[in-house]
């Protein structure tokens, strides 16, 4: 994931001439709670990688909110209300994030 984020990163900045790093939102995944009953020894690697990156420093991931406290309509996907639910939480995130924005840039993309 690190190595996304820094291609993300390089290929943004390029096209679009962005001097500020690109900062990735996400969410600490809990879908191997899903699976316990299928493998008790399960372990939560992911989301405890994902909770390292968060806290390293001069990490660019922000991590908005842990998922087990979700609704899901399947066991795997969240019902409707707590998908709007959850990018509500990463849209406040992104506006109240203290990794220093600098103003934040639209721009399209350059002509060919």
């Amino acid at each position: 994931m690190e190595k996304l984020i820094r291609d993300i990163n390089h290929d943004a900045r390029a096209v679009t001439g962005q001097k500020n790093d690109v900062v990735c939102f996400g969410y600490q995944v809990g879908s191997h709670l899903n699976y316990y009953q299928f493998n008790p020894t399960d372990y939560p690697a992911i989301a405890l990688e994902q909770l390292e990156m968060a806290l390293e420093k001069d990490s660019r991931y922000v991590m908005t909110t842990p998922m087990y406290h979700f609704e899901y309509s399947d066991g795997v996907h969240l019902t409707a209300p707590m998908s709007r639910l959850l990018w509500g939480v990463c849209g406040l995130c992104h506006e109240e994030s203290p990794v220093g924005w600098g103003g934040l840039e639209t721009r399209a993309s350059p002509d060919p």
